[in-house]
């Protein structure tokens, strides 16, 4: 493990353009629910199935249901940056071009206690 740290170290040296892919797993230590996991928003018994809920018709038709889901589910204000999070904020501050293209969409907390912009799917200028 120690060689494969030391040669993404130096692999985050080399190169100016960095895109980091992530998946929900990134943040599930910080207390985010996932989608897809055995305990996550998919398995969970509702209504009506998570990605309905989310939706804007949804939203429309029925935004008492929505913001029930919304502050039972997706809101998360305990939830505190991990080393992860602290390393991707680091190589934001550290690599000219870093994205950072995690696959679960925060709800901006995380991010505001980091001071960071890039931990949440972002398309930016820094993007060609």
């Amino acid at each position: 493990m120690a060689g494969e740290v030391e040669r993404l170290q130096e692999l985050v040296d080399k190169y100016d353009n960095i895109v980091f892919f992530g998946g929900a797993g990134v943040s599930t230590e910080s207390g985010i629910p996932d989608f897809r996991s055995q305990d996550g928003l998919y398995h969970q018994k509702y209504d009506y199935p998570p990605e309905t809920i989310l939706s804007h018709t949804f939203f429309m038709r029925k935004p008492e249901e929505f913001f029930k889901f919304y502050r039972d589910k997706m809101l998360c204000d305990t939830a505190k940056p991990n080393a992860a999070h602290l390393k991707l904020a680091e190589l934001e501050q550290a690599v000219k071009d870093f994205v950072d293209a995690e696959e679960s969409v925060k709800t901006g907390r995380l991010e505001d206690k980091l001071s960071v912009e890039l931990l949440i799917i972002k398309y930016s200028s820094k993007v060609k």
